[in-house]
């Protein structure tokens, strides 16, 4: 059976997915058009209100419709389109999603529409994007596409119960070369992702949850973060090689006195990473650590001070020989 000759069969009914979804260890689109073998299923979504019937139908006579122009080999993904999709994977641990994404087109509306997609029934253990759609009866979806404009924000959230760390991934080799670009931003981190630059971001789900995309040009002088922050170093533990310590600075004014140090365990310091005047933005400072300092516990501290009020963030790392 080919659910595009079904679907067209049956004159294609709204709020019908077009695209099958089974699961082999993972949730997967169906290729080849839906096609099941015999004794294969897969889930599809109704977003009507009621039950609907579909007739299978016996030979193969029927053209695809609106169907059609939804199939993966149909998507365009250069941000310069007035259609373009941007698919975004989520994998944590051995569990991957890949329905994921944003884009837009000039036929999607603000609301759900069957430019979206949506996440299947849990099966054990889950990882989801959701973007919020409280307008539907499913509340998200995890694609979602928005009318052609020259700007635009998503919001999404990370929902798992699988205890290991994660990644969002995408392709950016297709997304053309073109002045559109796309951030990711972690708001529980305050970190800022050029998606055009990078291909992944790797985080913790217990301690980031909620993110934004942005769409537009010259995005990095647009997007501000709202607090002083000093985020997690990395790589923790750390093995002879460079560490990023990520830190923010609010658009609360124009400029701050910033001082980044490292101490070890006996309250000693063992660097002055940066010492100078900054403005608003996301930032990060690389440290080394030496082959004379021993293995063991270190602080890295931040001093942000500013005309009505200052701050003093510290974090750990552990180094190893």
């Amino acid at each position: 059976m080919e659910w595009i000759e079904t679907l067209a069969a049956n004159s294609n009914p709204a709020g019908i997915a077009t695209i099958l979804k089974t699961f082999t260890g993972n949730y997967i689109d169906v290729p080849n058009s839906g096609k099941l073998d015999v004794f294969e299923g897969a889930f599809v979504l109704n977003s009507n209100t009621t039950a609907i019937t579909i007739t299978v139908p016996i030979t193969g006579k029927y053209a695809g419709g609106r169907v059609a122009a939804l199939q993966p080999s149909k998507i365009n993904h250069n941000l310069a389109s007035d259609d373009w999709i941007a698919p975004i994977t989520l994998k944590i641990g051995s569990v991957e999603n890949t329905f994921g994404g944003v884009g837009m087109n000039p036929k999607a509306s603000l609301g759900v529409d069957d430019l979206d997609d949506f996440n299947p029934p849990h099966w054990l253990e889950y990882a989801e994007l959701e973007f919020p759609h409280p307008e539907h009866f499913l509340k998200q979806s995890t694609r979602d596409i928005v009318p052609t404009q020259t700007e635009y924000e998503w919001y999404f959230t990370v929902s798992t119960n699988v205890n290991e760390p994660a990644e969002l991934k995408w392709d950016n080799t297709t997304f053309g070369s073109s002045t559109k670009e796309l951030f990711l931003v972690d708001l529980n981190r305050e970190a800022l992702v050029n998606m055009r630059e990078q291909n992944s971001y790797a985080f913790d789900p217990k301690k980031s949850s909620s993110f934004k995309i942005y769409f537009g040009d010259d995005l990095k002088t647009k997007i501000k973060p709202q607090t002083v922050s000093l985020g997690d170093a990395y790589p923790n533990p750390n093995n002879n090689s460079k560490v990023t310590i990520p830190f923010t600075l609010p658009d609360s004014q124009s400029s701050y006195q910033v001082l980044l140090e490292v101490y070890n365990s006996m309250g000693q310091k063992v660097s002055t990473l940066i010492s100078g005047s900054f403005n608003s933005g996301f930032y990060s400072s690389q440290w080394e650590p030496n082959e004379e300092l021993i293995s063991g516990l270190y602080v890295y501290r931040i001093k942000v001070a500013g005309k009505e009020n200052s701050s003093v963030l510290s974090k750990k790392i552990i180094v190893t020989h």
